[in-house]
């Protein structure tokens, strides 16, 4: 194998370092920042003329000299800001650093990525055949991976992430492959020489097998933008078909439909939230809550970036007791990007990075080859996996997405440097 390939594998890694936890406590410290650690001497014996712009300090500290005047206007706290911008620079500064040891190559990367995501959807698959024929130590591997957990299902399946710490965060490390892996599968991508169709179905069937409530809702929206993107007809047949699905789910998935249920139940009675059994209700229903208190007192400016935590021990206490399990559930990560972008950064962070999102959006898909067709296919997954995380969690550099956003950038730049449509 060659060096570069290695460190492709080696970066690609990173995604499921999060599932084993060194220390916990004021700071979680987990795997992955020493693997990220050992990328930085691997990236400079690739290609030792890495440099960094001066650029990127200088936004480094434009960003901690607005954050320190926004914690002072409002009360909250510069240390959480601090801690935040430090872990988002350095996971971006070793990720950019290795890209560019990569000469920026994003089919390597991607292809590397992409297969490991195949293996750990094929350890999806033996877990659960481990399941059902009782072998323990194969399907839960929490006696390797200390931050680990899976759970059986109500129909005699199992609720795994594969490497992930949970099915939720397998999604959002291999949302942009299973994009890929579903558009291979339906013949939008025939690139067969590195993607074969076999693959492709093994890790879309691991992807199923996660039993993720927030991955069905991805592979619906797949759906719904593969069919708008042919026809206003077609979508309506679309979406009548994806509501006649949901509701079958609801009415045959006892843990789809107690979510749905508690949901709506406690929406209209917030001040009973902590009488619901299901955490997951209250965990996006007790962030919601904060994040409208705090947009009501700071809508424009939001209280700080890492600063939901403050939010959260401001606002909550009014409504639920601090003495109950789950008062602290997802008080990091709002539960939601959206929620905590709200939080952290009132409407105009949130409005900024909206904008970003769509001004780095491939919108046109008129390409000439199969090589700028997978850049399309890479930017489009990602665009999916942001949107999957406004709804559902909130972290900015967990399970890599940071290293995902890095991908959405520069697929953009590789598709405009291919002179191709790109509006």
């Amino acid at each position: 194998m060659k060096l570069q390939s290695f460190l492709a594998y080696s970066l690609v890694s990173t995604l499921y370092m999060y599932s084993i936890a060194l220390y916990r406590g004021a700071f979680d410290f987990y795997l992955v920042y020493l693997g990220l650690l050992f990328l930085i001497p691997f990236s400079f014996s690739v290609k030792p003329n890495l440099h960094i712009t001066v650029r990127a300090f200088g936004i480094i500290t434009a960003i901690l000299f607005i954050q320190f005047l926004i914690t002072s206007y409002v009360g909250s706290e510069f240390s959480l800001v601090f801690k935040q911008v430090i872990l988002i620079t350095f996971t971006l500064l070793v990720l950019y650093l290795s890209f560019q040891a990569l000469d920026f190559d994003l089919l390597s990367i991607f292809r590397a990525y992409y297969n490991l995501i195949f293996i750990v959807s094929l350890l999806i698959l033996i877990q659960q055949i481990a399941h059902i024929i009782g072998i323990a130590f194969v399907y839960d591997l929490s006696w390797i991976l200390n931050a680990y957990r899976v759970e059986p299902t109500e129909f005699g399946m199992l609720r795994t992430g594969g490497l992930s710490q949970e099915p939720a965060h397998f999604v959002y490390v291999s949302f942009p492959a299973i994009y890929f892996a579903i558009s291979r599968i339906l013949g939008d991508n025939k690139n067969e020489i590195n993607y074969s169709l076999t693959k492709a179905i093994i890790m879309l069937c691991g992807f199923i097998c996660t039993f993720s409530s927030i991955g069905i809702i991805g592979i619906f929206l797949y759906f719904i933008i593969k069919v708008a993107r042919k026809s206003l007809p077609k979508l309506v047949i679309g979406l009548v078909a994806i509501s006649i699905l949901a509701m079958i789910a609801y009415s045959q998935l006892p843990f789809f439909q107690m979510r749905i249920n508690d949901t709506f139940e406690y929406s209209g009675k917030i001040d009973n939230i902590e009488n619901t059994d299901n955490w997951s209700t209250y965990a996006l229903l007790s962030n919601a809550y904060v994040t409208m208190q705090s947009m009501e007192d700071h809508p424009l400016i939001g209280a700080g970036l890492g600063n939901h935590v403050y939010n959260h021990e401001k606002y909550l206490s009014n409504i639920v007791s601090k003495t109950g399990d789950q008062y602290s559930l997802n008080k990091e990560d709002a539960n939601s990007l959206m929620l905590r972008l709200l939080s952290e950064t009132g409407l105009i962070g949130f409005g900024l990075i909206i904008y970003l999102l769509f001004r780095f959006k491939i919108k046109k898909r008129t390409f000439n080859n199969e090589v700028v067709e997978i850049f399309f296919l890479i930017n489009e997954g990602v665009f999916l996996l942001i949107i999957l995380k406004l709804i559902r969690d909130g972290n900015y550099a967990v399970n890599g997405f940071l290293f995902f956003l890095l991908l959405y950038y520069f697929s953009y730049k590789q598709i405009k440097l291919s002179n191709t449509t790109c509006k």
